[in-house]
């Protein structure tokens, strides 16, 4: 098995790279808030999630895995649009809520970030992959 450390310096591996940064400072950020209620969980589960899918994606293309998958890496792109959607939602709550407390507003910003990271991945993965994988 070839490891291809390049893909990490590609502009779809800087964007994946750019999400695991932005949802681990959102998740450090968040975890130094201390307090947790209803929004503030979905948003903890939310940027878990966009780190954890990041850096499978990033393992997947590094490793070669994401050849032998075929078409079906490519549904990455409606996970993005999804995932952007969710991140913009929770982390406007976590900026509403936040008030001038410190960690929670660099938690909100940081899920912004990674909310504007996912659109701009959903939007090169659509222009790069026609937008149903399956028609081959």
């Amino acid at each position: 098995m070839e490891v291809r450390v390049s893909y990490v310096r590609t502009f779809h591996g800087l964007l994946k790279v750019l999400e695991v940064v932005f949802s681990l400072i959102g998740l450090v950020m968040y975890l130094m808030y201390g307090h947790s209620f209803g929004a503030l969980t979905s948003y903890f589960i939310g940027t878990l999630v966009a780190l954890i899918v990041a850096i499978v994606i990033i393992i997947f293309y590094i490793t070669g895995i994401s050849e032998a998958l075929g078409s079906v890496i490519y549904l990455q792109t409606y996970f993005h649009l999804v995932w952007m959607m969710y991140m913009t939602a929770y982390s406007a709550i976590v900026l509403n809520v936040a008030g001038s407390n410190f960690d929670l507003v660099c938690a909100g910003i940081f899920g912004m970030l990674l909310a504007v990271t996912y659109l701009v991945d959903a939007i090169h993965g659509f222009r790069k992959y026609p937008p149903m994988p399956f028609y081959e």
